[in-house]
This record gives C-alpha cells, sequence and structure tokens, in this order.
C-alpha cells in the first residue's frame, strides 16, 4: 500500500498536467500499473518470505522445547546418578571401615592367640622333661639284671629331617623283645595299676610304660629320637 502510494505520487502530477499528449498519458498509466503489478508481486514475495520464516520460527521453538525437556531429563537422570554414586560411595566406605576393623580384631586375636600358644609350648616344653624325670618308672633300673643290647649303646645317628624318623617293623619287634624280656624278668609295680593288675607283665604293658622304662632311659644319655638311637644310617 506504501509502494503504490510512493508511485501515485509520483505520477500524479503527470496525470493533472492537462497539456500532456493522451498518449504520453497512456504511457504513463501503463508504466504506473506495471509498477503496481511488480509491487503487489514483491509483497507476495514477502509474505511468502515471511510465512516460510514463520514456519522456520516455529520449528525453532518446537526443537528448543524439545532439547529443553531432553536437558531436564538429563539434569534429572545427573542427579540421581549423583546421588546413587554417593550413596555407594559410603557403602563402599562403610565397608571398607568395617572390614579393616574386622581385619585388626581378628589380627589381634590371632596375635593373642599366638602369644598363648607360645606360652604353652614353652610350658609343655618344660613340663615333659620334668614328667620324664619325674616318672617312677625313669628310676628303675632294669639295667642291673637285663643287659641292654649292643644297638642302643653304639651311640646315635643322626637324622636332620623329621618325616625321615618313621620306625620300621624289624626295630619295634626288637623293642618288643626287649621289654617283653624286662617285664618277664624284673617285677615292675605300676605307678597307676587299672584293676587289679598292680604289675607290668608283656599282657598288660602300654606306650606310656614302654616309653617311661625303655625310650626315654636310652635315648636321655644321647639326647636323641628312639630311631636315631636303633637306626644304622641317615
Amino acid at each position: 500500500a506504501n509502494h503504490d502510494a510512493v508511485s501515485l505520487r509520483h505520477y500524479m502530477p503527470l496525470a493533472n498536467k492537462p497539456h500532456l499528449p493522451p498518449r504520453e498519458l497512456d504511457s504513463a498509466w501503463r508504466t504506473l500499473g506495471c509498477e503496481v503489478g511488480r509491487l503487489c508481486e514483491s509483497e507476495c514475495r514477502l509474505h511468502e518470505e515471511n510465512r516460510s520464516l514463520m514456519c522456520e520460527l516455529h520449528k525453532v521453538e518446537d526443537m528448543s522445547r524439545l532439547e529443553a525437556g531432553k536437558c531436564c531429563v538429563l539434569r534429572k537422570e545427573l542427579q540421581e546418578a549423583q546421588l546413587h554414586a554417593a550413596h555407594v560411595e559410603g557403602m563402599a566406605k562403610g565397608d571398607y571401615e568395617r572390614a579393616i576393623t574386622t581385619h585388626k580384631e581378628v589380627q589381634a586375636e590371632l596375635n593373642t592367640e599366638m602369644v598363648l600358644a607360645s606360652e604353652l609350648r614353652t610350658e609343655l616344653s618344660t613340663a615333659i622333661p620334668q614328667q620324664s624325670s619325674t616318672s617312677p618308672l625313669g628310676n628303675i633300673n632294669w639295667q642291673s639284671k637285663v643287659d641292654i643290647p649292643d644297638q642302643y649303646v653304639r651311640g646315635k645317628v643322626e637324622v636332620k629331617d623329621t618325616h625321615r624318623r618313621g620306625i620300621t617293623l624289624p626295630q619295634l619287634s626288637c623293642l618288643g623283645d626287649l621289654a617283653q624280656k624286662v617285664l618277664d624278668t624284673v617285677a615292675i609295680r605300676d605307678p597307676h595299676p587299672k584293676k587289679d593288675a598292680k604289675v607290668i607283665s608283656w599282657g598288660n604293658v602300654n606306650l606310656y610304660h614302654i616309653n617311661d622304662l625303655f625310650v626315654v632311659p636310652l635315648t636321655s644319655k644321647f639326647d636323641c629320637s628312639f630311631v636315631e638311637l636303633i637306626a644304622n644310617g641317615p
């Protein structure tokens, strides 16, 4: 409309001049009509461009709202993930502290048990020799009536590895023969009798009797194990 008014103001003076020839006036009006047509076309193009721009603007607004919604969802998920991570971190820290505390308690108990075991080992090491030396059977001198076999007086054979100190059946038989001979020759009273068996015989002898009567007296002189006493070699 503004363009039409400008064009009319430009051409109206020509139309009002009475001295213009009709041909020139007709040309001027045709020119004016062409200008008005071009102005209308320009206006239509501007309207189309305006509609296109408005459509693009609406699309951009929709995309902005969509991205804003996504941002809100992502922000919420991020907050939830942070809360979960903080919770997991707290639980892990608590588990670690409980594990450290438990480890310290177990270590303290283990140290206490080791100290008790060491004390018990010391007590046993001191009590066993006293028990052997104070055993009534250890003071019986059966050697005055029964000769000690040569394999028990020749000295020890050192066997350093404890797991190699196994005794053989012939060696046990030899010890059994000696025990039977002594018990058949010497009347030895049992310091801890069971029922009516007050004298130790081959029929009621046990490992405690054999240890106190034979093993300890025979090995104490050489300070060795019984196998090292009777073995022929390592």
